[in-house]
Protein backbone atom coordinates (compact mmCIF):
# COMPACT_ATOMS: atom_id res chain seq x y z
CA UNK A 1 0.00 0.00 0.00
CA UNK A 2 2.96 2.34 0.66
CA UNK A 3 3.90 2.02 -3.07
CA UNK A 4 0.59 2.82 -4.09
CA UNK A 5 0.42 5.71 -1.92
CA UNK A 6 3.96 6.59 -3.56
CA UNK A 7 2.70 6.46 -6.64
CA UNK A 8 -0.48 8.15 -6.52
CA UNK A 9 1.47 10.86 -4.91
CA UNK A 10 3.62 11.33 -7.59
CA UNK A 11 1.09 11.26 -10.05
CA UNK A 12 -0.50 13.94 -8.16
CA UNK A 13 2.95 16.23 -8.14
CA UNK A 14 3.03 15.82 -11.93
CA UNK A 15 -0.48 17.38 -12.31
CA UNK A 16 -0.14 19.95 -10.05
CA UNK A 17 3.66 20.70 -11.62
CA UNK A 18 1.77 20.71 -15.13
CA UNK A 19 -0.83 23.09 -14.22
CA UNK A 20 1.61 25.19 -12.37
CA UNK A 21 3.49 25.42 -15.91
CA UNK A 22 0.48 26.16 -17.79
CA UNK A 23 -0.29 29.06 -15.40
CA UNK A 24 4.01 30.37 -15.90
CA UNK A 25 4.82 29.54 -12.01
CA UNK A 26 7.32 27.37 -13.28
CA UNK A 27 9.99 27.91 -10.42
CA UNK A 28 6.96 26.30 -8.15
CA UNK A 29 6.59 23.78 -11.41
CA UNK A 30 9.68 22.22 -11.29
CA UNK A 31 9.82 22.02 -7.13
CA UNK A 32 6.45 19.49 -7.82
CA UNK A 33 8.31 17.70 -11.04
CA UNK A 34 11.52 17.59 -8.99
CA UNK A 35 9.20 16.08 -5.83
CA UNK A 36 7.81 13.55 -8.74
CA UNK A 37 10.99 12.65 -10.13
CA UNK A 38 12.32 11.67 -6.55
CA UNK A 39 8.88 9.60 -5.92
CA UNK A 40 9.36 7.39 -9.27
CA UNK A 41 13.39 7.10 -8.45
CA UNK A 42 11.79 5.81 -5.36
CA UNK A 43 10.28 3.05 -7.04
CA UNK A 44 12.17 2.69 -9.91
CA UNK A 45 9.31 3.54 -12.08
CA UNK A 46 11.71 4.49 -15.06
CA UNK A 47 8.65 5.26 -16.94
CA UNK A 48 7.63 7.67 -14.56
CA UNK A 49 11.04 8.90 -14.90
CA UNK A 50 10.87 9.08 -18.69
CA UNK A 51 7.42 11.17 -18.39
CA UNK A 52 8.89 13.63 -15.24
CA UNK A 53 12.05 14.10 -17.56
CA UNK A 54 9.69 15.72 -20.48
CA UNK A 55 7.48 17.55 -18.60
CA UNK A 56 11.09 19.24 -16.43
CA UNK A 57 12.46 19.99 -20.01
CA UNK A 58 10.25 22.86 -21.33
CA UNK A 59 11.03 24.67 -18.16
CA UNK A 60 14.94 24.30 -18.40
CA UNK A 61 14.73 25.27 -21.77
CA UNK A 62 13.85 28.87 -21.13
CA UNK A 63 17.33 29.59 -19.55
CA UNK A 64 18.64 26.10 -19.23
CA UNK A 65 18.96 24.77 -23.01
CA UNK A 66 21.60 22.56 -22.37
CA UNK A 67 19.93 20.77 -19.08
CA UNK A 68 16.47 20.64 -20.80
CA UNK A 69 18.34 18.91 -23.56
CA UNK A 70 20.16 16.54 -21.38
CA UNK A 71 16.99 15.46 -19.73
CA UNK A 72 15.79 14.25 -23.30
CA UNK A 73 18.15 12.16 -23.69
CA UNK A 74 17.83 10.68 -20.40
CA UNK A 75 13.97 10.04 -21.42
CA UNK A 76 15.13 8.95 -25.05
CA UNK A 77 17.58 6.63 -23.24
CA UNK A 78 15.04 5.08 -20.66
CA UNK A 79 12.23 4.66 -23.32
CA UNK A 80 14.79 3.00 -25.77
CA UNK A 81 15.23 0.75 -22.86
CA UNK A 82 11.64 0.41 -22.01
CA UNK A 83 10.88 -0.78 -25.59
CA UNK A 84 8.61 2.03 -26.12
CA UNK A 85 8.62 3.46 -29.22
CA UNK A 86 5.49 5.96 -28.89
CA UNK A 87 7.61 7.69 -25.81
CA UNK A 88 10.72 7.62 -27.85
CA UNK A 89 8.71 9.51 -30.93
CA UNK A 90 7.33 12.11 -28.20
CA UNK A 91 11.34 12.50 -26.97
CA UNK A 92 12.37 12.57 -30.55
CA UNK A 93 9.95 15.10 -31.08
CA UNK A 94 10.74 17.03 -28.30
CA UNK A 95 14.53 17.26 -28.79
CA UNK A 96 13.88 18.21 -32.70
CA UNK A 97 11.10 21.04 -31.58
CA UNK A 98 13.78 22.74 -29.06
CA UNK A 99 16.85 22.17 -31.60
CA UNK A 100 14.54 24.34 -33.97
CA UNK A 101 14.23 26.86 -31.02
CA UNK A 102 18.53 26.89 -31.35
CA UNK A 103 18.23 27.46 -35.04
CA UNK A 104 19.74 24.07 -35.01
CA UNK A 105 17.77 23.19 -38.70
CA UNK A 106 19.46 20.08 -40.09
CA UNK A 107 19.58 17.77 -36.32
CA UNK A 108 15.86 19.20 -35.74
CA UNK A 109 14.94 17.36 -39.41
CA UNK A 110 16.68 14.01 -38.49
CA UNK A 111 15.03 14.11 -35.28
CA UNK A 112 11.28 15.03 -36.18
CA UNK A 113 12.19 12.49 -39.13
CA UNK A 114 12.82 9.52 -36.82
CA UNK A 115 9.79 10.66 -35.50
CA UNK A 116 7.52 10.16 -38.65
CA UNK A 117 9.13 7.03 -39.05
CA UNK A 118 7.22 5.92 -35.55
CA UNK A 119 4.35 7.92 -36.03
CA UNK A 120 3.57 6.03 -38.80
CA UNK A 121 3.78 2.89 -38.07
CA UNK A 122 1.77 3.57 -35.15
CA UNK A 123 -0.73 5.55 -37.07
CA UNK A 124 -0.42 7.86 -34.54
CA UNK A 125 -2.99 10.93 -35.39
CA UNK A 126 -0.06 13.56 -34.58
CA UNK A 127 1.44 12.77 -37.97
CA UNK A 128 0.28 14.59 -40.19
CA UNK A 129 0.64 17.93 -38.12
CA UNK A 130 3.75 16.71 -37.47
CA UNK A 131 4.80 15.93 -41.00
CA UNK A 132 3.44 19.67 -41.80
CA UNK A 133 5.99 21.30 -39.56
CA UNK A 134 8.26 19.12 -40.72
CA UNK A 135 8.03 20.34 -44.40
CA UNK A 136 8.06 23.78 -43.18
CA UNK A 137 11.23 23.35 -41.37
CA UNK A 138 12.49 21.52 -44.42
CA UNK A 139 11.62 24.76 -46.57
CA UNK A 140 13.29 27.31 -43.68
CA UNK A 141 16.60 25.17 -44.32
CA UNK A 142 16.41 25.73 -47.67
CA UNK A 143 15.87 28.94 -47.97
CA UNK A 144 18.30 29.96 -45.46
CA UNK A 145 21.24 27.10 -45.76
CA UNK A 146 23.87 27.50 -42.50
CA UNK A 147 27.41 28.07 -44.29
Amino acid sequence: DDLADSAGLANCYGKQGIILLGLGRLDNAMALLKKQEALFDDLGDRAGLALCYGNQAPILMLGKPDEAMALLKKQEALYDDLANPAGLGTSYWNQGMMLRQQGKLREAIDLCERTLIIERKLKNPDCESHWRILEKMKKDLAADPPP
